[in-house]
C-alpha cells in the first residue's frame, strides 16, 4: 500500500504485475484496495490482470484507504486524482480501466490527458450512470438511493442483489459483504455518491477522444443498461463493443475470463495460454504456519540448512502469515534490517533473500517492484485454506483446516501475534457458530466438543464456560458438568471476576 497526494488529500493505491501493459484500474462507486484481496472473486480477476500487466488501482478521495473526506469529489477532481496516482507510481501512460462509475472518469481522463492515455477499456459502464428521466422517475430513483444507502454496511444490504445476482444468495459472499462496504463508505458518503451519479454526464467530451476504446458490457446488467454502452460506442470515434453474456454487474463475480480475454488482446494484441492453478493436492510446495513453520517440496521435508540463513526462514514465514496479500519491500526491510538506511543495498539485499526462497520453493513468490506475496496457485498454504472456508462461510472446513496457533515459536514477533490472533479468533467464532447450531439441534456431543475447542484457544471465554457447563448437564454427565464449573471458577477467579452459578444449587442429599 502506497499513498499519493492531491490537493492536500491521501490517496491509497497498490500496484502488482509484471505484464507487457500497463493498467490503471479507475475505482467505481466505493471499494476498499486493501479488504478486496479477502475474496478469491477478487483475487482471480487480480492474479489475471497481473498475468499480461503491471496493475495499479486506488481508492478515491472519501474512500476506502483513503483520506476520509468531508465531501466526494468531482468528476474533475477525480481526473486529477487519477494523474496523481500514476505519477506517484512513475507511470508516464497507461490504459484506463473504467469499471461502471468509474468509467466516465476514465473517458474524461483520456479526454484531458490524451498523451498519457494508451487505450481505454470500459467494464459495466458508460459516458452517464443514469438516462433521461420524467420527475416520478426521479422521485422514485431517490427513494430508492436512500433506501439503498440506508441498508448499506447492514445485513439487509441490497448490493449483491442488484450488482452481482450470481452470488446474491452464496452465504460467504453475503456474510462478508456488510464489512467490506463499511470499510469503504459511510452510508452518507454513499447517498452522496448516488446523488451525484445522477447527474454524471460526460458526452461532450466522447468526440473529443483520440485513444483507442473497448467497451464490454454484458446483456442482462441491470444496474447499468447495455444502452449506456451502445451509446459510447457509437459516439467515439475509435471505438470497439463487445457485448456479452451474463447478468453481473460487478466484473469481478460471473465468467470473468470472458472479458478479460478481450482486455488481454486489446492491451497486450494477443491472449496468452491460462494454466489452471495447481489444486492443494497437486502443489509442489507446501507451507505450515500453524503448530509450526515447515515446508515440503515434492512430499519432503525442507531440513533447516537450506534455507542458508535464519532471515530467509523468517521472510518466508512473514509473507506466510500474508496468507497471499501483497506485503510492502518496504516492510519487509524494516523487520530484517531495522537499523540500516540505505535503501538501494537494502533492496539489493531483500532480491538476494527472495531469490533463496524462490530456490527452496521451487518459485512460489509474486512479486513487483513495491510488494511480495506468495502465490497460492503454486503453493499450498495451511492458512489459506482456514480464511477461504471462513470466506464460503464453511465453519466445518475451517475448524477441520485449522491446526494449531500459527507460528508458536515467534511468540513475541508483532506480525505472527496479530496473525495468530486474527485465525485463532476467527476460528473460535466458528466453533461458537456451530455449537449454537448443535445446541439447537440438541446435538450434545458436538456442542461439547466445539465449546471445548473454543476454551482450549481461549480458556476465559465466559460463554463458552457456560455452554460447555449447560451441555454436559443436559447429557446426563453431572460429574463432568461439575469439574467444567470448576474450572470456570479457577479461570474467574485469575481474571478477578466474581464467577455466576452455571449450576442449579443441590441439597445436602444430593451432595
Amino acid at each position: 500500500m502506497r499513498y499519493a497526494r492531491v490537493e492536500g488529500v491521501s490517496l491509497a493505491y497498490q500496484t502488482w504485475g509484471e505484464g507487457p501493459a500497463t493498467i490503471v484500474a479507475i475505482p467505481p462507486m466505493a471499494q476498499n484496495i486493501e479488504l478486496m484481496w479477502e475474496r478469491p472473486e477478487y483475487r482471480t480477476m487480480f492474479d489475471r490482470l497481473g498475468s499480461f500487466a503491471r496493475v495499479l488501482h486506488f481508492d478515491k478521495r472519501g474512500t476506502g484507504a483513503s483520506d476520509r473526506t468531508t465531501r466526494m469529489p468531482t468528476i474533475d477532481e477525480r481526473v486529477e486524482d487519477v494523474r496523481a496516482v500514476m505519477d506517484g507510481a512513475g507511470i508516464q501512460h497507461a490504459h484506463l480501466l473504467g469499471v461502471s462509475e468509474g468509467g466516465p472518469v476514465a473517458l474524461a481522463f483520456a479526454a484531458t490527458y490524451p498523451h498519457r492515455v494508451d487505450g481505454v477499456v470500459l467494464v459495466s459502464s458508460g459516458a452517464r450512470v443514469h438516462g433521461d428521466a420524467t420527475p416520478e422517475q426521479v422521485a422514485a430513483g431517490k427513494a430508492w438511493n436512500d433506501a439503498f444507502a440506508e441498508r448499506w454496511g447492514t445485513e439487509e444490504s441490497m448490493t449483491l442483489e442488484v450488482f452481482a445476482p450470481t452470488v446474491a444468495t452464496d452465504p460467504g459472499y453475503r456474510a462478508w459483504e456488510p464489512r467490506y462496504e463499511r470499510q469503504s463508505a459511510s452510508p452518507a458518503a454513499v447517498r452522496e455518491l448516488l446523488a451525484m451519479m445522477q447527474v454524471i454526464d460526460v458526452r461532450p467530451l466522447l468526440r473529443s477522444i483520440v485513444a483507442p476504446v473497448l467497451v464490454l458490457h454484458r446483456r442482462g446488467d441491470r444496474a447499468m443498461p447495455i444502452e449506456r454502452a451502445r451509446e459510447v460506442a457509437a459516439g467515439v470515434a475509435d471505438a470497439r463493443l463487445v457485448e456479452l453474456d451474463g447478468d453481473d454487474h460487478m466484473p469481478q463475480v460471473g465468467d470473468v475470463h470472458a472479458w478479460l480475454d478481450h482486455v488481454e488482446a486489446f492491451t497486450t494484441g494477443s491472449v496468452g495460454v491460462r494454466t489452471a492453478p495447481a489444486s492443494p493436492d497437486g502443489a509442489r510446495a507446501e507451507i505450515r504456519t500453524m503448530g509450526g513453520f515447515g515446508v515440503r517440496v515434492d512430499g519432503d521435508e525442507v531440513p533447516p540448512a537450506a534455507w542458508g540463513s535464519r532471515q530467509v526462514r523468517q521472510l518466508c514465514k512473514r509473507l506466510a502469515v500474508a496468507a497471499g496479500h501483497p506485503v510492502p519491500r518496504e516492510e519487509l526491510m524494516e523487520l530484517l534490517w531495522p537499523d540500516e538506511l540505505d535503501m538501494v543495498r537494502l533492496r539489493a539485499r531483500l532480491s538476494v533473500l527472495l531469490s533463496h526462497i524462490r530456490r527452496v520453493l521451487g518459485g512460489g513468490l509474486i512479486a513487483d517492484r513495491d510488494a511480495v506475496a506468495v502465490d497460492l496457485a503454486a503453493v499450498d498454504l495451511d492458512l489459506h485454506h482456514v480464511h477461504d472456508a471462513l470466506a464460503r462461510g464453511d465453519d466445518e472446513e475451517a475448524v477441520s483446516a485449522y491446526a494449531g496457533l500459527v507460528l508458536p515459536e515467534d511468540r513475541y514477533e508483532e506480525w505472527a501475534v496479530a496473525a495468530r490472533d486474527q485465525v485463532a479468533f476467527a476460528v473460535i467464532g466458528a466453533h461458537r457458530r456451530l455449537a449454537a447450531r448443535a445446541m439447537a439441534n440438541a446435538h450434545l456431543d458436538a456442542a461439547i466438543a466445539h465449546t471445548s475447542a473454543i476454551l482450549e484457544l481461549d480458556p476465559y471465554d465466559e460463554r463458552a464456560h457456560e455452554v460447555l457447563v449447560g451441555a454436559l448437564e443436559t447429557a446426563g454427565r453431572s460429574g463432568d458438568a461439575v469439574r467444567a464449573d470448576e474450572r470456570y471458577r479457577q479461570r474467574m477467579q485469575e481474571l478477578g471476576v466474581r464467577a455466576r452459578d452455571l449450576l442449579p444449587r443441590r441439597g445436602v442429599a444430593e451432595s
